[in-house]
């Protein structure tokens, strides 16, 4: 139970951050792809039985922050990449290659941060003693899925969400604009047998 409280204040606060340094589509796409990353390891320990101990709490906590770090790196330069748009309107294909953009820029370092890390990962599991096992298998599990939701989960709702907010808003225009519309001519009614 408290390790479920630490995830949820954890995944909060992340919420917080995000939301306040960039805005509300960036933070929940990070969220989705966050919790996508805790039940890869969640369901996969429980599919092979091992222990759910303090150990893997560490580790769930030590991905989310590897996870929202890769994340936040992609939507920094996405960010910088929409603030460098010129046009009149960001369309879905304007959106959908601004994060390819984005994420060819940020690849690289991505990969790089994976890797060293999984590298030392694999060292502890071969080389380390049996009391850190369950830790370095979540994290092993957790890096690979928190590299695969930063670069295809995340920006793909972030994507989703941006259109949804778009069409929300020339929905709300667009009725907000018939409301507005008055015309000058009278009404004119039909009376039936004479101008039906």
């Amino acid at each position: 139970r408290n390790a479920f409280f630490a995830l949820l204040i954890a995944s909060l606060l992340i919420v917080i951050y995000v939301a306040w340094r960039f805005k509300f589509s960036f933070a929940a796409s990070a969220i989705i792809a966050l919790i996508h990353d805790a039940l890869i390891v969640f369901f996969l320990f429980a599919i092979f039985r091992i222990e759910i101990n303090i150990e893997f709490i560490s580790a769930i906590l030590a991905i989310i922050g590897y996870s929202v770090n890769d994340t936040i790196v992609a939507f920094d330069r996405l960010r910088e990449n929409i603030n460098e748009f010129e046009g009149p309107k960001i369309t879905h294909n304007d959106r959908v290659n601004l994060v390819n953009m984005s994420l060819q820029q940020t690849a690289l370092r991505s990969i790089i941060t994976t890797v060293s890390t999984l590298l030392t990962v694999i060292a502890l599991l071969i080389f380390g003693s049996n009391a850190s096992v369950n830790f370095n298998i979540a994290m092993l599990i957790g890096l690979t899925a928190g590299t695969y939701s930063s670069v295809f989960i995340a920006p793909y709702f972030w994507v989703l969400i941006e259109d949804g907010i778009e069409m929300l808003k020339d929905k709300y225009f667009k009725s907000k604009a018939k409301v507005e519309k008055k015309s000058n001519e009278p009404e004119e009614y039909t009376f039936y047998g004479i101008n039906d």
